[in-house]
C-alpha cells in the first residue's frame, strides 16, 4: 500500500518539476519594423501596436505590464511620432497563447540612406 502511495508521490513531484521548468522557459522573440498602428486609452497608456516587418507581414503586439512598469514606458504620442516618420522600432515580446505581449521596446536600426 505505501509503495503505491510513494510511486504516486514521486510521479506527482516529477510532473510538478517539469511544469515549473516549462513555465520558467519563457520564449522571447524580437521583431523590428515600422509602426502601422498604435492603440491607446489615453495620453500615456498604450494598449497595443502593429508593426509592418521587412517581409511585409503585420505583427500585432499587446503592450504588457512589464513594459508599462519599465523606467521608460511607451507613450501614444511618442509612438505615433515614430509611425508618422516611418521610424523603425524593435520590440522584444513573449507569446501568451495566440497573443504577442511586449516586454521591451526601443528605437530600431534606421534603413534610410
Amino acid at each position: 500500500m505505501w509503495a503505491a502511495d510513494g510511486d504516486w508521490a514521486r510521479r506527482a513531484t516529477r510532473v510538478g518539476v517539469v511544469a515549473i521548468a516549462l513555465m520558467g522557459c519563457e520564449t522571447r522573440e524580437t521583431a523590428t519594423g515600422v509602426l502601422v498602428d498604435v492603440r491607446s486609452s489615453g495620453l500615456t497608456v498604450v494598449e497595443s501596436i502593429a508593426l509592418r516587418l521587412d517581409d511585409g507581414t503585420r505583427r500585432d503586439i499587446a503592450i504588457g505590464s512589464e513594459i508599462q512598469r519599465s523606467s521608460h514606458p511607451p507613450s501614444g504620442g511618442h509612438l505615433r511620432e515614430h509611425m508618422v516618420n516611418g521610424d523603425r522600432v524593435t520590440v522584444v515580446f513573449r507569446r501568451d497563447g495566440a497573443a504577442n505581449i511586449a516586454i521591451s521596446m526601443e528605437d530600431g536600426p534606421s534603413v534610410r540612406k
